[in-house]
């Protein structure tokens, strides 16, 4: 019985091995780098770049803001790059440990939608729909996920981001010296550590598109352009800012941890509409008497060899 049984092993392993000989042959096998699969065929994949070419002119041009880590820097200190609390995006969106989260960031969005927005929940979606291919073409990774999926990820991650921005401003010019800040209070007795949420929204896999943001924007009547993303890098800074844009030039960046970088390293031209030190008297005058910022926040980043916020 032991013979037979060890004979029926070995015939059903060569069986499985012609069976994979044949799928090489046939093409049907593809390798686990490629981004053909079940869920992606090579027909979905011809039919998405008929649509780019013929359908979508402004998908033409590379847009490409978001990017991954380098997989050298990141198998130095996988932690560094990679957040620990919150997810923003697609690209750590459904990591099981970050997930928790989701219900935190549903309450958030809704209660920003509620309080800020003059449309429904629904409309914000929406405007999100009309933005897909633009959303996609942002981040540099290929997005194995459905046109619902995203759209709807986009309207809570935006919505949720801004409240949490809110939140921290709210903290730094009201209760600078509390030690418990919990931007999901109003949802959760569980404390939630502020500066470690921050810490995860400047990470370069966690950026939301800027198109995101000024979609809301356009249905936020107190937006004012979305001045609070400035505000809130001119609180959050380690360093001096070197230029504030103008209300219309902050929707120009490609995201948050974008406009941080430009408002601390700015590239000049004759066209800039920056304004500095130089250029403008009063405008250095405010920046003297701006309250330094609180920067707790990069404590746990900047005590390692490589920082755990990367301006990209």
């Amino acid at each position: 019985m032991e013979y037979l049984a060890v004979a029926s092993l070995r015939r059903s392993r060569s069986k499985i091995k012609n069976m994979a000989c044949e799928f090489v042959k046939n093409g049907k096998m593809m390798s686990s780098e490629s981004i053909i699969s079940p869920y992606f065929p090579e027909e979905k994949w011809v039919v998405e770049i008929k649509d780019i070419l013929e359908n979508d002119k402004e998908a033409k041009e590379v847009l490409v803001s978001i990017f991954e880590v380098p997989e050298p820097l990141r198998s130095v200190n996988p932690v560094a790059y990679a957040p620990q609390l919150l997810a923003l995006g697609p690209y750590h969106h459904f990591r099981p440990k970050l997930y928790q989260m989701q219900r935190f960031k549903v309450a958030a969005a809704l209660e920003a939608q509620k309080d800020w927005l003059v449309v429904d929940f629904q409309q914000v979606v929406a405007e999100m729909e009309k933005q897909e291919v633009h959303i996609r073409s942002c981040y540099q990774r290929h997005l194995y996920i459905q046109a619902d999926t995203l759209v709807w990820m986009m309207a809570v991650d935006g919505l949720s981001l801004l409240k949490v921005l809110d939140c921290y401003l709210y903290y730094y010019k009201n209760l600078p010296d509390s030690s418990e800040k919990n931007p999901f209070a109003e949802f959760s007795e569980r404390y939630t550590d502020l500066d470690m949420i921050l810490r995860d929204v400047l990470m370069v896999e966690n950026q939301i598109p800027m198109v995101v943001l000024k979609s809301i924007a356009d249905k936020w009547p107190g937006s004012d352009d979305l001045q609070i993303l400035f505000e809130f890098c001119e609180a959050l800074s380690p360093l001096q800012l070197a230029c504030k844009p103008p209300a219309s030039e902050i929707v120009k960046h490609k995201h948050l941890l974008d406009l941080l970088y430009q408002s601390i390293c700015p590239k000049y031209d004759r066209n800039s509409s920056f304004q500095t030190g130089k250029e403008d008297e009063q405008q250095d005058s405010t920046m003297e008497n701006t309250a330094t910022p609180d920067c707790s926040v990069f404590e746990v980043g900047f005590q390692q060899p490589h920082s755990s916020v990367m301006l990209d």
